[in-house]
């Protein structure tokens, strides 16, 4: 019973380092990281509904199985900066008119990756 145990332990083990990349060739590394959800930013929050004049920071986690560190520098632009505008390095928003916007994040070292967040600024 304890060799089969000790088996199983093993075994899990051996999987464990395959999941991660361990030992593993460029082929299966492909079709490992291939299975994660790559080129994503989550931007939280994801949505908000403010009024102009408010303001709220809104931050990114960038995706790390696509070999971006969480901390990899994005940066912040609005779709429509006659609703809201942010700043491009600090995530702050400021809504400015009635209307709707995508606060949207990029990642810096590859601009194909981004993120958003949806904006609805309503009169008070």
């Amino acid at each position: 019973m304890l060799s089969l145990v000790r088996i199983l332990t093993a075994w899990c083990v051996g999987l464990s380092l395959l999941g991660c990349g361990a030992g593993v060739s460029d082929a299966t590394t492909d079709t490992i990281k291939a299975d994660c959800t790559l080129w994503s930013i989550r931007v939280t929050p994801a949505s908000g509904n403010l009024h102009p004049g408010d303001t709220v920071t809104v931050s990114a986690t960038v995706n790390q199985c696509g070999g971006y560190p969480p901390s990899a520098i994005v940066r912040w632009r609005s779709s429509d900066t006659v609703t809201a505008v942010v700043d491009a390095s600090g995530g702050l928003v400021r809504a400015r008119a009635s209307g709707a916007a995508t606060i949207i994040a990029t990642v810096v070292a590859d601009t194909t990756i981004r993120g958003a967040m949806a904006l609805v600024v309503s009169p008070r």
